[in-house]
């Protein structure tokens, strides 16, 4: 008889948080099709998500949840509750206030995120710092 196991496994291409190759990005009115190894940061910001590459940034139409749940982790990071970035993207991390640090992206992104402090422990165990 079938197994009727709720962890049962199933075809990858129809689960819900299989990680995915592209994410569809908006810039004006073209849609880009990015490639998410080229993807340093995604960001909320005034509840809009945005992505950054080294082509630019560009608008996603999806929650942080969302995007969180298609990309793999890692490389992929949750930073704070508005950042999630891919780990092979950091330059270097700095030490902020109170415990918390800055991740400074690689050129052309060249961006310094904030990392809370409350997620800064894994992210060190992850880069091995």
């Amino acid at each position: 008889p079938p197994s009727t196991a709720p962890h049962s496994p199933t075809s990858a291409s129809t689960s819900p948080a299989q990680p995915t190759g592209h994410l569809a990005g908006h810039k004006g009115s073209r849609v880009v099709n990015l490639a998410v190894s080229d993807i340093a940061i995604i960001e909320v910001e005034d509840t809009i998500t945005f992505v950054h590459t080294p082509q630019g940034r560009y608008r996603l139409k999806m929650s942080l949840q969302a995007v969180e749940d298609r990309l793999p982790d890692p490389p992929f990071v949750r930073v704070s509750r508005s950042t999630i970035i891919q780990i092979d993207w950091i330059a270097s991390l700095q030490p902020g206030e109170s415990g918390t640090f800055v991740a400074v992206m690689r050129p052309p992104v060249d961006i310094q995120v904030d990392v809370s402090r409350r997620r800064a422990r894994r992210l060190r165990e992850l880069l091995g710092w």
